[in-house]
């Protein structure tokens, strides 16, 4: 989850959790 965290942009929040999930 640190990698989400560092990786996700305010405005795309939950679009950056999906990829990173898919990835």
């Amino acid at each position: 989850m640190s990698g989400f965290l560092v990786l996700n942009p305010p405005e795309n929040t939950s679009m950056t959790l999906f990829i990173y999930c898919s990835a």
